[in-house]
């Protein structure tokens, strides 16, 4: 579990969480400037800044006058810090260090490429490295409770109120609004059909959707060719999953117990290697190389809002139904 005892104003925002964390875990926190400085020096959104563009920030915003030369010498002293706490890790990562930090470089092929900043080194391990390993648990850890913003809704109860109609507000399907009853969309009933209904209000962001299930699997629901829209899902208001041109008819789990759901409503929209138009729409699980290609994606982005919601799966009579059904992993996708 990832530890973040000096909790940030904005709990869910990612990014934010883990450049946070780093301060913490250096002691770089406990200087002002070192932090502040920090900050701005290893965001993603301020990586094409120039250092009097920092100056001009740190002045503006931060109210701390520094000249370009001085932030040169303070950034030396972050990178030697943050050297110290984490060398292992580096070294193990292919890292060669000098004492200075002047000379560090990457090797590619084993040939050094001396081009690298050592500004960008650091940077670079961070993202790259240090944060796709940490990502899944950091998220976790800082993710906001989704409550009413993720829903399952049991597709026979839609359909009955459906029928009957109402003129409540709430989710509206093909033209008819749909109020579940209290905590009725915090559970998933086994063996039965379900929509997710996304209520997120970031409209025009992008979501990505990751089920860890009871039994400890990854899935990426969205994007992807069957529950949600390639090469991205874009978030608007009250959006059903699967849509009606997905490739799957709807959800369905056959094991009871918790199924954990993680949003990460991101700035941009993010393309991962195996997610196209061409790719298997079966092909949703999640390894840990895939993670982590996530989360390097994610390292390339300014923050990125995380919510979370638990669905607990519920035995419930069943009604046998003469629908067809593809079992991939305890989904199930109706074509």
């Amino acid at each position: 579990m990832v530890s973040i005892t000096n909790k940030i104003e904005t709990k869910n925002l990612l990014q934010e969480a883990f450049l946070n964390w780093i301060l913490q875990n250096t002691g770089l926190i406990k200087n002002k400037d070192h932090s502040c400085l920090f900050q701005l020096l290893y965001n993603p959104k301020n990586q094409d800044k120039k250092r009097s563009e920092i100056v001009e920030i740190m002045k503006d915003k931060h109210d701390i006058y520094y000249t370009e030369a001085t932030i040169n010498e303070y950034a030396k002293r972050i990178r030697r810090i943050m050297v110290d706490v984490f060398k292992q890790g580096m070294i193990d990562d292919g890292l060669e260090l000098s004492v200075n930090l002047i000379t560090t470089k990457y090797e590619n092929k084993g040939r050094p490429q001396n081009s690298i900043e050592p500004h960008q080194v650091t940077y670079q391990w961070l993202w790259e490295k240090k944060f796709p390993r940490m990502g899944w648990e950091l998220a976790k850890e800082v993710a906001a409770p989704a409550c009413d913003k993720l829903t399952m809704l049991d597709i026979e109860n839609f359909e009955v109120e459906k029928s009957h109609g109402s003129s409540e507000r709430g989710p509206v399907m093909n033209g008819t609004v749909i109020k579940p009853e209290p905590d009725k969309g915090n559970y998933i009933y086994l063996n039965k059909p379900h929509y997710l209904w996304v209520n997120l209000p970031e409209n025009g962001k992008y979501l990505l959707l990751i089920n860890e299930t009871v039994e400890g699997n990854f899935y990426l629901f969205s994007p992807s060719r069957a529950f949600a829209y390639i090469p991205y899902t874009k978030l608007s208001e009250g959006l059903r999953l699967p849509p009606s041109e997905g490739l799957a008819r709807f959800f369905q789990y056959d094991a009871v117990g918790d199924e954990y759901f993680l949003a990460i409503v991101t700035e941009q929209p993010i393309d991962l290697s195996w997610v196209n138009g061409e790719s298997d729409p079966t092909d949703i699980i999640l390894s840990q190389e895939r993670l982590e290609e996530i989360f390097v994606k994610l390292g390339q982005q300014g923050n990125s809002e995380v919510f979370y919601k638990r669905f607990k799966v519920v035995e419930k009579p069943i009604n046998h139904s003469d629908q067809s059904a593809t079992i991939i992993n305890n989904k199930n996708l109706v074509y």
